[in-house]
């Protein structure tokens, strides 16, 4: 038998069985290990048959320089066995990333994946009720007794601010759908959207997670500023709300209210997380602390003067987290990462709504502002990083990203070559170039 035709065979099944084994892991880690071996036999798969490991990103330099920090991080850690978790945890996700690479190759594809994160919205929105240990706080508009209809039916219940987290990178693609594929979406396709737009806000507001609540607000307008830039009238009136809030409340006030979680505090605790994590940064540029050594780290060499949590795992900012794990190395690569997929969002972004290909307009305006969720919510957490099981989503978005990236090269380039040879090129949405 063929050995390419073979090959071919064994990688159609590389991205269900990743995705299977990393939605397995979420309840089991001990399987995390098992995703990098499958990903290791896939590529070796792929480099006898296709004679490559797997498909080129952007995005490739910036993942070397990650993994060697990672190596790095095993060596400097004291907590080995939960740094290697974060380790496999991450591996999973850098394993998920070029699946989607490889896979996403096709207009179908593309549209497929789209409805995928859509419905993994959706599923957490559904998921949450009985997954979420959830807590009160100052705000009294959502009323306690609301919270009983709910019940943990899992033995690891999750954080309100995990889970909003992750919802909120999600939003996007359900709300993207509403606004720039309505007129051309079937039936279906929108009641799905309505429904997991709709159940996804309802539980943000639940997890009263104020740093998700500012992404999702940032989600709107830039969806609707990418929809239509009059839009940019909602953003001056927003600005010209928070004047009128600092104003009367006080800034610090305002602050306050933001920044205060049930987990960590109120402002002066989490002033004082940060300047922990700032002199960890400071003590260990070069190796970090080790992937999920923070707390350890924090408590051993750094006691806390104020009020603090009994249990303060991560540095509740995503870019002193990074460093803190990683070193500085780790934070420059995994910044390339991320400013290199907000360019490529923006870029295609451009050249769908340039060639009228509505669903690459559509995606990569939904990964424009899931990325914009992503930073903004990470000023204040760190729930998208290692520490935590739903971590890999964020390569799944990436890899999403470089995955259309990819595609429109090369139908740019195959349309070049047609107009070279003289032919006239007609449009076939699912034309994949990249086999």
């Amino acid at each position: 038998m063929n050995i390419t035709f073979t090959s071919q065979k064994i990688l159609s099944a590389e991205i269900w069985f990743l995705f299977a084994l990393s939605a397995l892991s979420l309840f089991w880690i001990q399987l995390l290990p098992l995703i990098t071996l499958a990903a290791i036999f896939f590529w070796t798969i792929r480099l006898i048959g296709n004679g490559y490991l797997t498909m080129r990103t952007p995005a490739d330099w910036g993942i070397g320089l990650l993994c060697l920090a990672m190596l790095v991080t095993v060596y400097a850690t004291t907590t080995l066995e939960k740094t290697m978790i974060q380790v496999w945890r991450f591996l999973a996700g850098i394993a998920l990333f070029y699946a989607i690479v490889n896979w996403c190759s096709s207009h179908s594809r593309i549209r497929l994946l789209f409805t995928g994160l859509t419905l993994a919205g959706l599923g957490l929105a559904l998921f949450a009720p009985f997954s979420v240990l959830w807590t009160f706080d100052k705000i009294t508009f959502i009323p306690e007794l609301f919270y009983r209809y709910f019940s943990i039916l899992v033995s690891d219940s999750a954080n309100p601010s995990v889970m909003a987290g992750s919802l909120v990178i999600l939003l996007p693609f359900p709300l993207s759908i509403l606004i720039f594929r309505w007129k051309r979406a079937g039936k279906i396709d929108k009641m799905l959207a309505a429904l997991a737009f709709s159940l996804m806000m309802v539980m943000l507001i639940l997890t009263r997670a104020r740093g998700a609540w500012t992404a999702a607000a940032a989600v709107f307008l830039t969806l609707l500023l990418l929809f239509d830039r009059r839009s940019w009238i909602l953003i001056f009136l927003g600005i010209m709300i928070l004047i009128a809030l600092v104003m009367v409340l006080g800034d610090m006030q305002i602050l306050e209210v933001l920044l205060y979680s049930n987990t960590v505090g109120d402002l002066d605790t989490r002033l004082e997380i940060w300047s922990r994590a700032l002199i960890l940064i400071r003590d260990f540029p070069y190796t970090g602390v080790g992937m999920g050594s923070f707390q350890e780290a924090a408590e051993t060499f750094f006691a806390y003067d104020q009020y603090a949590p009994a249990y303060i795992p991560h540095a509740h900012n995503i870019f002193m987290q990074v460093a803190v794990d990683l070193g500085m190395l780790g934070l420059v690569a995994w910044c390339s990462i991320f400013l290199t997929m907000i360019y490529l969002s923006w870029r295609f972004f451009r050249y769908g709504k340039l060639k009228g290909e509505q669903l690459i307009m559509a995606s990569c305006a939904a990964l424009l502002a899931s990325q914009i969720a992503l930073i903004i919510n990470g000023l204040t957490d760190a729930v998208v990083w290692g520490m935590v099981r739903p971590a890999p989503l964020v390569w799944v978005i990436w890899g999403y990203a470089a995955a259309i990236s990819i595609y429109s090269i090369n139908r740019v380039k195959h349309f070049q070559t047609l107009k070279h040879e003289g032919s006239t090129p007609e449009f076939n949405p699912n034309l994949n170039q990249m086999n």
